[in-house]
């Protein structure tokens, strides 16, 4: 599921790797909530470059309370942050 592009989309959460930023937004799909992983398919590394921008969890601000409190409660977010 993918947010609309009337959608206003913020940014829930940052992984270290993009296969992680994807399990979350398969948990969030899975309960409803429409979620997108942006990161770099190459793993974050671009020759020369050095690490790109982390892979990042968008959804819609509107669900973004709730969407922090699905990954908290299971344990994919820390409570803190």
């Amino acid at each position: 599921m993918r947010p609309g592009p009337e959608a206003n989309q913020v940014e829930l959460a940052s992984f270290q790797y993009l296969h992680e930023a994807e399990l979350a937004v398969g948990y969030l799909n899975d309960a409803g909530i429409a979620a997108v992983a942006i990161g770099d398919p190459a793993g974050q590394i671009q020759y020369g470059k050095g690490f790109s921008a982390q892979p990042r969890v968008l959804v819609r601000e509107e669900d973004l309370d709730e969407a922090r409190t699905l990954l908290v409660d299971l344990g994919v977010l820390s409570d803190s942050g």
